[in-house]
């Protein structure tokens, strides 16, 4: 059996060791199969009949989703601003036990990641950051989002209202 996590895909296979014509559920006829199991799990079954024209006992082979179906995502507190711009941001993934953000920003150094359940990070240059959280589930699965931060620089504009008659 093999475990997965959702959204890909499991290889389900038969070893036909004396060369025999497999028969997947499925209507296949190749040795291996692949599945993208949708449900917590995915059976399918395949008989063999070999050489001689006999028929072989079914084999039934399955594949098991790994843990719940973990969906990352968060919100922050600007999305645009001029620097120096620090930022919040709230982690609204579901079925997450850990999490891993990277800012985008590698000029902050280690900064630039954080294992945590929500973040901040302040940003020192004007720029495009790409933001991404990566959530994870007890069984490994992970799932990510990106969001653009605009971080634009301070400008300036001086009006004088000093006049001096001539």
């Amino acid at each position: 059996m093999d475990s997965v996590c959702w959204g890909d895909t499991a290889k389900l296979w038969v070893n036909n060791v004396n060369g025999g014509t497999i028969h997947w559920s499925s209507g296949q006829t190749t040795d291996t199969i692949m599945v993208a199991p949708v449900e917590t799990t995915i059976f399918d079954s395949v008989y063999v009949i070999g050489t001689n024209g006999c028929r072989s006992y079914w084999v039934l082979d399955s594949a098991t989703v790994a843990g719940p179906h973990i969906h990352a995502g968060f919100t922050a507190d600007s999305m645009v601003g001029y620097v120096p711009l620090f930022v919040n941001f709230t982690n609204t993934s579901t079925n997450n036990w850990y999490d891993h953000w990277y800012f985008g920003d590698p000029l902050s150094g280690a900064f630039d990641s954080l294992y945590s359940i929500n973040a901040f990070h302040y940003f020192d240059s004007a720029g495009l950051y790409t933001v991404t959280l990566y959530s994870y589930n007890y069984d490994g699965c992970r799932d990510s989002i990106s969001k653009v931060i605009d971080v634009m620089k301070t400008s300036s504009l001086f009006v004088y209202n000093v006049f001096t008659p001539n």
